[in-house]
């Protein structure tokens, strides 16, 4: 038989106070500190409070989250939130018009109409800014800082979406965030100040290998990873120094120009230079083994990123209907394109 000790019945009492379903590990140390002042400084107050936790779960006030939502960071581990049924039943309709919001959420009580979620959500992130809000002058990695503040890394994301983010309401910035885009796996090859990015991942290890012995103006090779370079392209905007010029090759089919052109338009989007087909290497898959003949549909393919000569140098691959790989350009072709590349006028 469980024993609720009187501490735990305060924390009990300060955890119905809170009336919320989802208790972020804020909150509740919160709580903890306010049902048992006596503990502070005290080696031994994480200990009891797991404790005391452990006694609440016992008797079904509350739920601990599965073993991949503590933070293990401390001795002992701590959840980074528990639920609370009973504060689902006890919620009414309407409760933020009246709940003494931080300033920065002062816009809340006037909305009229909430989800149940979006209150929670709204009151995790009052929870926070009361706490404190973002520590230091450098935001967080989205995805770290929604797992701070709901306990789940992508509800951030799904958040920045709704209408609780716009003028005057939710920001990033106000909540000491910031989207990155996803890293971009460079080679360096030399000193020179260019960039070229490859689709696949063996034709960048060939091309890598190849431009570490042309002396020229592409100092890094990136690997695209197909349409991973949508997004990651932009982390070129990251670095201490823009790239001088961003070439492009990948797969002559529909996907792979579909793919270029969605690259390209993030790279703009991001401040960089144009990303620029490498034409060389796209004219040198013409001549090589055509892939999936008679099956590849090129109608709705826009060409205008690829440009009017080698968009009609490849015409025989779309005649038949049909696709170059990367992978299909022999050793030979692919040293002969790269170092035209690399001696054409810029």
């Amino acid at each position: 038989m469980t024993v609720v000790t009187s501490r735990t019945e305060r924390l009990r009492a300060r955890i119905d106070a809170a009336g919320r379903v989802k208790l972020p590990l804020g909150a509740l140390l919160r709580s903890w500190s306010e049902a048992a002042p006596e503990l502070r400084g005290r080696a031994d107050q994480f200990e009891l409070l797991v404790a005391s936790l452990d006694d609440l779960a016992a008797i079904g006030h509350l739920t601990l989250p599965a073993a991949a939502s503590w933070d293990r960071s401390t001795t002992p581990a701590l959840p980074f939130f528990v639920t609370v049924p009973g504060a689902r039943r006890a919620r009414r309709p309407g409760t933020w018009r009246s709940h003494p919001w931080c300033p920065e959420l002062a816009w809340v009580a006037s909305l009229t109409t909430l989800t149940e979620r979006l209150v929670t959500d709204l009151l995790a992130v009052d929870d926070w800014l009361g706490g404190g809000g973002p520590e230091g002058d450098e935001p967080l990695p989205l995805r770290m800082r929604s797992s701070e503040i709901f306990g789940d890394e992508k509800r951030l994301d799904d958040l920045t979406k709704s209408a609780l983010f716009g003028p005057g309401r939710l920001s990033l910035e106000l909540l000491g965030a910031r989207r990155y885009p996803p890293p971009l796996a460079m080679r360096r090859v030399g000193d020179g100040p260019e960039v070229f990015v490859v689709e696949n991942s063996d034709p960048f290890w060939a091309a890598s290998t190849i431009l570490e012995r042309i002396a020229g103006p592409i100092g890094r090779v990136a690997f695209g990873s197909g349409a991973s370079v949508e997004s990651s392209i932009a982390a070129l905007a990251w670095e201490d120094r823009h790239p001088a010029a961003i070439w492009y090759w990948g797969d002559l089919d529909p996907e792979g120009l579909r793919i270029a052109s969605g690259a390209a338009a993030t790279a703009l989007g991001a401040g960089l230079v144009r990303l620029r087909p490498a034409d060389p290497l796209w004219s040198a898959m013409v001549g090589c083994p055509v892939a999936t003949a008679g099956e590849v549909d090129w109608g709705p393919v826009d060409e205008s990123w690829l440009g009017p000569t080698t968009w009609e140098a490849t015409a025989p691959v779309r005649a038949v209907h049909g696709c170059v790989r990367q992978e299909a350009v022999p050793v030979a072709a692919l040293e002969a394109a790269l170092v035209a590349l690399s001696a054409a006028v810029r």
